[in-house]
Parts: structure tokens; sequence; C-alpha cells
């Protein structure tokens, strides 16, 4: 008895969802195409979990479709029915910065130019409607890529790989803290040779007498051990090809450069000093607000808010 009242709630509930994704999504994904069309877009971006039926989504051959996923699972199921699936952290994120993410993922895989504008749409999964439409020119909205003049040629000598297993750990971190309590972290990926020379240890470096592999940043079973040497004082240097350096370094020389954004923390002035002395890429977690930064050229490339409090 108690197995048919659930089997007919959850076939209700498949039913107000059908009802109200037929409210707004076809007329929402006819005015997204037509607009494309209409301005010369890139690509359309949408959040993948919000489709119930993939026959809904439009097919152009003259016009990408970059779906936004968030699981393996989702990742799976979105194959195949769009040009490119990008899958961003899998950490509770507002609307915007998931849109902001997957443009800095497209943009580190070379899908994305400066210029570039895109239609994106997002809703709400759990009533699997979409419901926002936003038109953004990449290079030019929000805070998303800092100053104008900072290239966005992300990833000289940095895998893409590397990069996004190295977002997705800071971006744990953000929501996690550690043991329910805030946590800063701070990483420095690529031109590693020239972020050693300006850094000197706080610490014994833990990843000393390991071998390459070992070190190896996209091994999933390193992350738990990255993720707890975080809390540690100093950042991590990271080769390009994602070998871990060392950890524990204080970066030096954050005065002798100009320019650089006025009221910024330690570990968020040492990012952009390095950024701007090196073509390195920085990654900052706040410990004070689980705010995490992306920086390049000594500019915030890309800034997202904590959006969730921490659990103890």
């Amino acid at each position: 008895m108690a197995l048919r009242r659930v089997s007919k709630a959850a076939t209700v509930r498949e039913e107000v969802l059908a009802r109200r994704a037929e409210r707004f999504t076809p007329y929402i994904l006819e005015a997204a195409f037509r607009i494309a069309r209409q301005i010369g877009a890139r690509a359309v971006m949408l959040y993948s979990d919000v489709l119930t039926d993939w026959q809904q989504l439009p097919q152009e051959k003259d016009l990408k479709v970059f779906l936004i996923t968030q699981t393996a699972t989702e990742t799976t199921s979105a194959l195949g029915h769009a040009e490119h699936v990008l899958q961003v952290p899998d950490v509770p994120m507002d609307r915007l910065s998931k849109i902001k993410m997957a443009i800095l993922k497209a943009l580190s895989l070379g899908l994305l130019k400066k210029g570039d504008r895109l239609v994106c749409l997002s809703g709400m999964a759990h009533l699997s409607e979409l419901d926002t439409l936003l038109v953004l020119e990449v290079g030019d909205e929000f805070e998303l890529f800092g100053r104008g003049d900072v290239s966005l040629h992300l990833m000289e000598g940095i895998r893409p790989e590397v990069f996004h297993v190295v977002l997705g750990i800071a971006a744990e971190l953000s929501y996690e803290g550690r043991e329910g309590r805030p946590v800063g972290a701070f990483f420095v990926i690529g031109d590693h040779e020239a972020v050693l020379r300006r850094s000197k240890p706080l610490i014994l470096n833990p990843f000393k007498g390991y071998s390459e592999q070992q070190r190896q940043i996209l091994r999933p079973e390193l992350k738990e051990t990255v993720k707890e040497l975080a809390s540690l004082d100093g950042a991590f240097v990271i080769r390009g090809d994602g070998v871990i350096e060392a950890a524990g370094l204080m970066l030096l020389g954050s005065s002798e450069i100009q320019g650089l954004t006025p009221g910024l923390g330690t570990r968020h002035l040492a990012a952009a000093a390095i950024t701007a002395a090196t073509k390195a890429l920085a990654i900052t977690v706040s410990a004070s607000t689980g705010t995490l930064t992306v920086f390049k050229e000594g500019q915030k490339v890309l800034q997202i808010e904590r959006s969730a409090p921490y659990k103890a």
C-alpha cells in the first residue's frame, strides 16, 4: 500500500514537472535561438539539468550549443546532445556563478574568445523549467574578466585538465571549508621556474622526495591530501603539466609590482603580484568569506562568491 502511494506520488510529480516545463521552456528556447541568430552569437549556453526532454533542444548546424553540467551522470546524459558539454565543479553555486565558471572553462579549452557573444539560459532544476535568458559578450560583462586589456588566452603552457582539477579543488574548499570552518587556499599554476625564483619556503616542502607521478595533481587519490595541506600557510606551486613542485611557499616581491588592484588582502595581493610578474595563473580562496578568485596578469579574471553557510 505504501509502495503504491509512493509510486503514485512520483507519477503525479512527473506530470506536474512536465506541465511546468511546457509553460516556458519551449518558448524561451525558441526565443534564445532566434536572438542568437539575429545578433551573431557564437553559441547558446544552458543548464542541462533543466531539460527533461532532449527533443526540446533545437538542432542548428551553424549555431553551437554548450550544455553546463555539474556531475558525471549529467555529463554522460548530455553527451551527444550538444556541440560541447562543460562540467563545472559540483558545489552549490548561484545561476550567474555557474555561467561564469562554464565560460571560464570554455575559454581554457579555446572554445571562446574575447568579443564572442553568447545567449545563456538558466532555470530551476527542481522545476525542470527554463525561466531566464541572458545575452552577454565575453570580456565586457560583470567583473568576469577584469580590465579590458587582460589577455583572455588563459592556458599558456598549462594543460586545461590541470587548471580544471585545481579549480574544482578550490571550489570544494570554498564551499566546504575544513571540518565546518572556512579555510584559505592559494594555488599558482604554470611558469613554475619563474614562480619558484620569487618564493621562499615557510615550512618543509611536504612533496619533496616523491616521484613526479606521485605528485601529479590529476591523480584522484591526491585530492584529499591537497585539500588538507591547503590549510597551511603559503602557496602551492603546480607545474603546467600538473606536477606539484611545492606547498607552503611565501611569494616575494608584491610591493615591487605597480598598478595592482587596491584593497587586496595578503593572499590576494600575492596572487595578483605573482601573476603580474610571471605567466602563471593563480587561484585563491578567501579564509574569511570563502570567495574563489582567479588571477591573471595581476588582475582578477573570475570571482565566485560563496553561496551557502558552512556545516560543522
